[in-house]
């Protein structure tokens, strides 16, 4: 399967925004991570990607699946205190076109724990926007499991 354009799916991400706007919905980041998360299982077995109970395994088939997608610099690390994995993005997507949506980088989110939940990964996936000067359009997705467990 080929990568999906870039410009494409900028332009899905606005019209469905103008879309959502207009229909009076004002949790705009709730409906990216719902259509993140729907996305998820059907990318998961378009790719191929099997079930497993390794969670870096599944970060590693999650960062790859997204490289199908577009591309972008991805890095996965964890927190010394073990409480987060991180899947850094260097070259988000959504942000591209330089234009500020609001939080467009929760459908990713979604994708990433819907992906989650299907490996029955109990976990909660936070977005965090890059507020370093040096790199300002990179993003941080925090992966936190839902019982406080350390991993």
């Amino acid at each position: 399967m080929s990568k999906v354009s870039a410009n494409f799916v900028q332009f899905f991400s606005c019209g469905l925004i103008h879309h959502l706007l207009a229909q009076g919905s004002a949790d705009i980041k709730t409906c990216y991570r719902d259509i993140g998360y729907k996305l998820a299982p059907k990318l998961l077995e378009t790719y191929k990607i099997q079930q497993t109970n390794d969670l870096y395994m599944l970060l590693q088939n999650v960062k790859n699946l997204l490289s199908n997608l577009y591309s972008s610099k991805r890095t996965i690390s964890m927190t010394s205190d073990r409480e987060y994995y991180i899947i850094t993005e260097s070259d988000p997507l959504l942000s591209r076109s330089g234009v500020k949506n609001p939080n467009p980088n929760n459908l990713i989110a979604g994708l990433i724990e819907g992906c989650l939940d299907a490996n029955l990964f109990d976990c909660d996936v936070l977005v965090s926007d890059g507020s370093d000067k040096s790199s300002p359009d990179q993003v941080y997705y925090l992966i936190k499991n839902r019982k406080n467990i350390k991993f």
